[in-house]
């Protein structure tokens, strides 16, 4: 891209619902009551001590919880400069 971005009324990415070919997993869903961590000790935590992983249903879409926390893989890649800010919005899917 050249050029400044026209990010004003934000930026739609799409969430990635086929998964990995062999496990087929589309993400994470933070464990509610895991304990707090050290950010300095990288490499330090079992990643399954905190994260959950989500799987695509064979439909390929996921059901997810509102009260709960997810990462999401998205299709498209993401490069957001040091100096700004990233935030994901919940959007209602046009398909239903």
């Amino acid at each position: 891209m050249d050029g400044p971005a026209d990010i004003e009324g934000g930026l739609a990415l799409s969430v990635d619902l086929r998964g990995e070919t062999v496990t087929r997993q589309v993400g994470w869903r933070a464990r509610r009551h895991a304990g707090v961590i050290d950010i300095d000790a990288r490499g330090a935590y079992d990643p399954l001590d905190f994260w959950d992983p989500v799987y695509a249903r064979k439909q390929n879409g996921i059901v997810l919880d509102p009260d709960e926390f997810y990462i999401l893989a998205s299709r498209e890649a993401v490069s957001i400069p040091p100096d700004f800010a990233g935030r994901d919005d919940a959007l209602q899917s046009a398909r239903r």
